[in-house]
């Protein structure tokens, strides 16, 4: 690089001498150079891990539950909430629909805090307690998840076959 650079200087130098007349130069005796500069910004937040989720229950007298890492990793210092949208069910849960259009409810655990044991439940469309968020530096370990639980009584009361359905979460920093 140094040798590139010096040789550029030398050029430009020559360059100068040979092309232009002191007359031409600058009033004051300086020289404008232009430059262009390219930044990119990353987000202050990132969901790092996230999937399409497909459960087979075969037992519907307990209750089912299926765990899914979901990392959220940005700048240190910062903290975010959960929000998620999805299908709702009269009482205000998620709900998966076959396709005889039977609604199957369940809920949505979601675990933001690497300390704490127990998940926080998430409602319909309503922001979750504030989480720190986990440093871009570190590596995402399973510890913040999101679990999906359906209640042994509502796979009792559904009829056999596919329900499907989409959950959105939104991660707002705050």
């Amino acid at each position: 690089m140094h040798i590139l650079y010096s040789f550029f200087l030398a050029g430009l130098l020559f360059a100068s001498t040979a092309v232009a007349s002191p007359s031409e130069w600058e009033i004051d005796g300086s020289s404008r150079s232009q430059f262009s500069i390219s930044l990119v910004l990353q987000p202050n937040i990132e969901i790092h891990t996230a999937s399409d989720i497909s459960i087979n229950i075969y037992d519907r007298t307990v209750d089912a539950s299926y765990r899914q890492e979901f990392c959220v990793r940005g700048t240190v210092d910062t903290q975010y909430t959960v929000t998620v949208f999805g299908e709702a069910a009269i009482d205000d849960r998620f709900v998966l629909r076959s396709s005889e259009n039977e609604v199957l409810p369940f809920d949505i655990d979601f675990n933001g805090d690497p300390a704490e044991t127990l998940p926080d439940r998430l409602g319909i469309a309503t922001p979750s307690p504030v989480y720190r968020i986990q440093p871009f530096t570190e590596e995402c370990n399973g510890a913040t998840y999101f679990t999906v639980v359906f209640n042994a009584a509502d796979l009792e009361e559904a009829g056999s076959g596919l329900y499907s359905g989409s959950i959105t979460f939104l991660v707002s920093p705050v």
